[in-house]
């Protein structure tokens, strides 16, 4: 196997949860005390290190990028920038025969607990289905769960850093709302109350409808402010695309952090 593959295997399992030791246990390592970077202040160092790592996710393959090399320099540029792919980078699992939930879930499940915490930004296309009922639902609520705002055990600065959590959620519904979305659009169904409700690290939630059938807009409007209450820190924004008609609806809600188009 060729070194180039070798390496692509190592850059995949550092953001899959496997110990950089294990990794570098027969690597050698450049000698930090000899470079000129480390001399920079850290902010400087972090203002490289997002801009080498900071949109992996615009390329085809993200694993299998080459910047991710700069991981496996050293410790300490590991230490100081690993959390950097994930922090700032738009994590898109987008439709896939309907939905990228699938995939969404599996992806969290092989990170390590540090890795979840530092996502920042999500795209998910889902199914009505999956969140209405059924074994789907289960799927949606461990993405909720892996994604769920955690409390540091210590107060160490990267601690505090890593509880931050997710920032920013766009979610797609595709599919048919049975009985205009009045079970589906309740606080307390089970898609809310036991998922979207615990993720309270959000600043932004954009939700964006796209079905063939009518949804009911009063109810669809109460159900928002009732998320709002749930989640007082967080901007909502709404859309709405029917089949065939495109455009946004506006939903008549007088709500300070919601914004519907």
């Amino acid at each position: 196997m060729s070194q180039d593959v070798d390496q692509g295997h190592d850059l995949q399992g550092l953001l899959c949860g496997q110990s950089r030791d294990t990794l570098q246990r027969e690597k050698g390592e450049l000698p930090q005390q000899q470079s000129h970077f480390f001399r920079l202040p850290l902010e400087l160092r972090r203002q490289v290190y997002v801009h080498h790592l900071g949109s992996l996710t615009s390329e085809k393959r993200p694993y299998e990028s080459r910047r991710l090399d700069l991981l496996l320099t050293n410790r300490q540029i590991y230490h100081e920038a690993r959390m950097i792919p994930f922090q700032h980078n738009v994590f898109e699992f987008v439709k896939w025969n309907g939905t990228g939930l699938l995939y969404c879930e599996q992806f969290l499940r092989k990170l390590c607990l540090w890795q979840r915490r530092s996502v920042r930004s999500l795209v998910l296309d889902v199914l009505a289905v999956s969140i209405n009922g059924g074994c789907y639902l289960e799927h949606w609520l461990e993405v909720c769960n892996g994604l769920a705002y955690c409390h540091a055990e210590t107060t160490s600065p990267e601690s505090r850093s890593e509880s931050v959590n997710l920032r920013s959620l766009n979610l797609t519904i595709n599919g048919l709302f049975m009985k205009s979305g009045r079970d589906t659009f309740d606080i307390n169904a089970t898609w809310v109350a036991e998922g979207l409700a615990k993720l309270t690290s959000m600043q932004l939630l954009e939700i964006t409808f796209v079905t063939a059938q009518g949804i009911d807009q009063d109810v669809l409007a109460r159900f928002f402010v009732d998320l709002q209450d749930r989640l007082p820190e967080t901007k909502i924004v709404c859309k709405m695309t029917h089949k065939g008609r495109e455009g946004m609806v506006y939903i008549p809600v007088s709500w300070p952090a919601f914004s519907a188009y």
